[in-house]
């Protein structure tokens, strides 16, 4: 969801932040020269490049470059695309996105701390994702209140985090 439909409930509640990842063509990642990293990440599993600039008063715009997921896009892509049809230029466009995630966000934090809380969001959607398609609740069912009762479980995102949270 953008930001911009959460942005009252942000100025009401000083102690609420948002960090939200951008599609890798976002515009703001190449007017902001994202690209250019200036550093590597200690205390993280992997060898990721950072860089981190500050957009606007109050945004910052974090990216992380893993090297070893770069190899294997770049891998992926270059075996996927036939000769023929292989564009140098395309190709040269894209190769800068291999193994990239990008993050807009309101907290002036360092980027270790930025990979590590988007690490352990993407710990839920892979949860999500497991509950979704794996075990087979990818519909939302409406229980009449007559059925309801203190054993059932509503499977939802926020259900998942608060028994998720309760249970650890």
């Amino acid at each position: 969801f953008p930001v911009s439909s959460i942005e009252d409930i942000l100025k009401e509640n000083s102690n609420l932040h948002f960090l939200t990842p951008l599609k890798r063509n976002d515009l703001r990642i190449k007017n902001n020269n994202s690209h250019e990293f200036q550093g590597k990440l200690s205390g993280v599993e992997g060898q990721i490049l950072y860089s981190k600039v500050k957009i606007t008063p109050s945004r910052f715009l974090y990216s992380f470059k893993d090297i070893k997921t770069a190899g294997k896009e770049n891998k992926d892509y270059v075996e996927r695309i036939s000769n023929e049809n292989f564009d140098i230029e395309k190709y040269k466009e894209k190769e800068n996105n291999f193994g990239m995630i990008s993050l807009e966000s309101d907290l002036d934090i360092t980027p270790e701390e930025i990979y590590k809380c988007y690490s352990e969001r993407w710990q839920l959607e892979l949860v999500f994702r497991t509950y979704k398609n794996d075990i087979g609740f990818n519909k939302t069912n409406l229980i009449p209140k007559s059925e309801k009762h203190p054993g059932k479980i509503i499977f939802s995102r926020g259900a998942i985090i608060c028994n998720d949270a309760a249970f650890h």
